[in-house]
């Protein structure tokens, strides 16, 4: 009975902390749903690059970029975990991450994706030491030296008949004083290690054989170590027990405690099934964190298993069931909704709308859990039953003791405050009221000053309170070609904003007559609209992103970001800020700075579709937002973190579907142009590793830069053409500023061989060599024609015409004497009807050279042969058709004049039968290689040469 009384009184004074603490923490889970292998977590660790591993009892587990990557034993893969159950990680100076299994220690290497296995004795604590790193086994220190590549061991007590090692088993490693550190062990209490010395000593003087789970050394410079079942215990600088805390003699929650870490000046203790219990080292004073079931704002669970603080000073919990978390102050709180009645959160999460009163009391209109009332004094909900089901689309002040809110289907109601009770609201008469309430338009009734509220649905009504009197909202005639309703955005005592599709429009307070504020381009809808009062300028949010209207100078300007694309809900606060929700995001706008801020998950904003309904508020101290995920709450106070410039990095390349991260490490790659895949992923080191960033991805080649942005950090690069790249990197920072561009690779795309310079020069060659060669033999022939070589043919053509007597003497002499020949080609064997026909063509076509009639016709008469029968004929025996032989013998005879004669070329064109000295050249040409001028000067020059001699 005393002790129940003890617990009694200790929950009595911690009541506050239990309800409502002074810092509230927000808390990002990891878990199975975000791919987590299990949901017991072990150990923890932030590696040099900002990833994430997470040791749990079935899988190691690596969290970066918002993706999880697991890892298993595999029996058949020898570079495998040795182990899935995890009990310990740790990254080295080298940036080497070492997993504790089960079965053994194991190092990780990146570049390969595989583990090392260095011993498969147990280890469960390590502590980075210069030149190498210690480990905790049982009865043993591990001591892996970066130079040598190997493990020594030290074992605590000397290896005999009467030692357990397993009650030697390191728990804990910590620095203690120069030279020397703290091991903790599993039974026999705490010993000092010496670096220099190798000397092992006791610390801990005779103590009971309690199980120890974590050592840590505070701030106060006591020891805090803590037993299983036992509490805490405290010591001093001489190991000598300065107190003690256990659930008899202190506030702590639970005797259980699994590990200790020093955090923000308090100590902070992990229980099995007590949450987490603080306590203020100056005051010794206890503080919890603990789950409260249906409070999703609560922490996730109350079994702890490890606590671990990175090196950015954020502090990790792991969890037996809940997987990991992190734990951060945070000024922005999520309310969802809890079973009726508990007063920590809404009877339904999602939030039609709001209105603060004066006094700071929030009463909410949620979308089918009725009405709800939050006082921010005392962070408690009041629910109201008897309005559970109704769809609140909108909620105002009437009066004092009633509200004016419109329920879906079911028109307007004045709602008293006290009694929870609805009495009807008639909107001028049951005509008017009939329309407003019930053709296809939500009736939105809103205050926007003392004495008047507005009530906009398929007409546009004032309502004036203290005269309980209705008069129409005057509205331009640009409204009436608008078939969508009206909509409040913003209202202060001079004007009201409205928005009506892509009008913007302002209301006068004094007179309700509505004008045109500025008309958006046809596709752009407003959605939400504020008024900044010391810039007098209205900030508006659209499908179009963000903009904004100078009352000075009335123009409108759309408002340059990369962060989004478009909004939902736009206001501002006292302190000069915009705050922007925009494709389920949060973003606050220092006006005067000019610079954005992005809050995420680890601030304590969950992904939310808040309401673009107008949402008035007064109070000074937090800024409401409502939406399909619950009630966001943000203290006025909220500051940015000082803007960090994340570090960027090649985390990974896989060519051809092989790792090769490695080889890059001097920044540049070569492949041949038809490689089959290049995929790149960009790692970003962050203080807050739940931040998706905006990545500007920049290659550039000869044609000049090609940018484009995207969240995701894999870039894939598999068509590119031959030629040279260089890949820069950039993102966009927490506050919406560009970082400064990383050059991550310089990339070569070779061309393929029959397009690379040595096969190009020597094809060059070859063409040269070719086309010489062709020339020559070109050349050859045109020297043999020069010397008058007319083979075979003419041969046969003279034979026929000296034998038949028709060339005179002269000529006969002439041809011997002055044209040169060469050996004579043996003539081809024809029969005596063959030579005989021969003859008497040739004489036929000699005698007949000069005629304009001499043709195949002319030929066919005289030997009275048919066409076809003369073209077979000479064809068969000379190779060449009847036109060709004509103008073969005409060439051949014009040779012989040429050579033997003074005529000239025109002369010699008639007496062989070329009716116009052009087509004789032509056809010169063609035969010898060269004009007849040509030839007859050649010819003379090599007559003229045997003179000289």
């Amino acid at each position: 009975m005393t002790r129940l009384l003890l617990l009694f009184l200790i929950g009595f004074i911690n009541l506050p902390h239990l309800w409502g603490q002074n810092t509230h923490y927000s808390y990002a889970q990891l878990s199975i749903g975000e791919g987590l292998t299990q949901a017991n977590v072990t150990s923890l660790l932030l590696d040099d690059r900002g990833d994430l591993w997470i040791g749990t009892k079935n899988g190691l587990n690596r969290y970066s970029q918002q993706t999880m990557e697991n890892f298993f034993h595999d029996m058949e893969e020898q570079h495998s975990i040795p182990d899935n159950h995890i009990l310990h990680l740790e990254e080295d100076s080298l940036g080497y991450v070492w997993a504790a299994t089960a079965n053994g220690l194991a190092r990780y290497d990146r570049n390969q994706k595989q583990f090392q296995t260095f011993t498969h004795g147990r280890v469960q604590s390590s502590l980075r030491i210069e030149g190498g790193i210690l480990f905790g086994g049982d009865n043993v220190l591990y001591i892996y030296n970066y130079q040598a590549k190997e493990l020594k061991r030290i074992h605590i007590e000397p290896e005999g008949p009467n030692t357990i090692p397993i009650e030697y088993r390191i728990q804990k490693i910590l620095p203690f004083g120069n030279d020397k550190v703290l091991i903790g062990t599993r039974k026999k209490g705490l010993f000092t290690y010496h670096l220099q010395t190798g000397e092992i000593q006791s610390f801990t003087a005779e103590f009971p054989r309690y199980l120890l789970f974590s050592v840590c050394t505070a701030s106060d410079n006591y020891i805090y170590a803590s037993f299983y079942g036992h509490g805490v215990y405290r010591f001093d600088p001489n190991g000598d027990i300065a107190g003690f805390y256990t659930v008899e003699n202190s506030a702590l929650a639970n005797n259980y405690v699994m590990d200790i870490v020093e955090h923000n000046g308090k100590l902070w203790l992990a229980t099995d099934g007590g949450g987490i219990n603080l306590i203020d080292l100056p005051t010794k004073e206890f503080t919890h964190l603990t789950h409260v079931t249906g409070d999703k704002t609560s922490l996730p669970v109350n079994s702890i298993t490890t606590l671990y603080k990175d090196y950015n000073g954020n502090l990790w919990a792991g969890s037996v069931r809940g997987g990991v978390f992190t734990i951060k102050d945070s000024y922005i709180k999520t309310y969802q909704d809890v079973v009726m009645n508990n007063p920590s959160g809404l009877t339904e999460k999602a939030i039609s709308s709001i209105y603060e009163e004066k006094d700071g009391r929030l009463w909410i209109g949620t979308d089918g859990g009725g009405i709800n009332l939050y006082d921010p004094k005392t962070d408690r909900f009041t629910h109201y039953p008897k309005t559970y089901g109704d769809k609140v689309v909108s909620i105002t002040n009437l009066s004092e003791d009633e509200l004016l809110v419109s329920l879906y289907t079911k028109g307007i109601f004045a709602f008293h405050k006290r009694t929870g009770n609805y009495r009807r609201f008639l909107v001028v008469n049951e005509e008017i009221n009939r329309k407003e309430c019930f053709y296809g338009y939500l009736p939105l009734a809103n205050q926007v000053n003392d004495d008047k509220i507005y009530i906009l649905s398929y007409g546009a009504w004032v309502y004036h309170i203290r005269e309980n009197r209705f008069a129409p909202l005057v509205t331009p005639d640009v409204c009436k070609k608008n078939t969508e309703a009206l909509k409040l955005a913003y209202a202060n005592q001079d004007f009201s904003l409205l928005l009506q599709g892509n009008l913007a429009l302002i209301a006068d307070q004094k007179n309700d007559q509505v004008s045109l504020l500025f008309e958006a381009d046809a596709s752009e809808k407003i959605i939400s609209m504020t008024y900044d009062e010391a810039n007098q300028t209205v900030w508006v949010g659209s499908n179009h992103g963000l903009g904004y209207y100078r009352m000075s100078d009335k123009t409108y300007k759309h408002f340059p970001t990369n962060l989004f694309n478009s909004v939902s809900y736009l206001t501002t606060d006292r302190k000069g800020r915009l705050w922007v929700c925009a494709e389920n995001k949060l973003f606050s706008y220092h006006i005067k700075e000019d610079k954005f801020t992005s809050w995420t998950e680890a601030d304590g904003y969950v992904a939310n579709e808040i309401q673009s309904k107008y949402q008035p508020t007064h109070n000074r101290e937090y800024i409401y937002l409502s939406g399909s995920q619950g009630l966001v709450r943000i203290a006025s106070s909220i500051h940015p973190a000082q803007a960090e410039e994340p570090e960027l990095y090649l985390s990974e390349a896989i060519y051809n579907g092989e790792p090769i991260t490695r080889q890059l490490e001097s920044g540049k790659l070569e492949m041949p142009w038809d490689y089959h895949s290049l995929v790149l992923t960009i790692g970003v080191k962050s203080k807050d590793i739940f931040q998706k960033h905006l990545l500007k991805y920049t290659l550039k080649d000869a044609s000049g830069e090609h940018s484009f942005e995207s969240y995701e950090p894999q870039l894939n690069l598999s068509s590119l053409s031959p030629g040279e790249y260089t890949l820069s990197v950039s993102c966009y920072t927490k506050d919406g500023s560009e970082s400064h561009p990383v050059q991550m690779l310089a990339l070569r795309v070779t061309p393929p061989w029959y397009q690379s310079v040595w096969f190009l020069c020597l094809l060059g060659i070859v063409l040269v060599a070719t086309t010489w060669g062709i020339g020559y033999k070109i050349y050859q022939k045109k020297t043999r024609r020069m010397k008058g070589d007319v083979g075979e043919f003419l041969q046969s053509v003279l034979h026929t015409l000296k034998t038949s007597g028709q060339m005179n003497e002269e000529e006969s002499s002439g041809t011997e004497e002055n044209v040169p020949t060469e050996e004579a080609t043996p003539a081809p064997e024809l029969s005596e009807t063959d030579k005989a026909f021969l003859e008497k063509m040739d004489k036929l076509i000699y005698d007949n050279l000069s005629s304009d009639e001499l043709s195949a016709k002319f030929l066919t008469d005289k030997l009275a042969m048919s066409r076809a029968s003369l073209y077979n004929k000479v064809k068969a025996l000379t190779g060449m058709g009847v036109n060709d032989y004509i103008n073969r013998i005409r060439i051949e005879r014009s040779v012989h004049l040429l050579t033997t004669t003074d005529l000239s070329i025109n002369e010699i064109s008639y007496e062989v039968g070329f009716s116009y000295p052009r087509y004789f050249s032509t056809s010169f040409k063609q035969m010898k290689g060269m004009t007849p001028t040509r030839f007859k000067e050649e010819n003379k020059k090599k007559t003229s040469e045997p003179d000289k001699v």
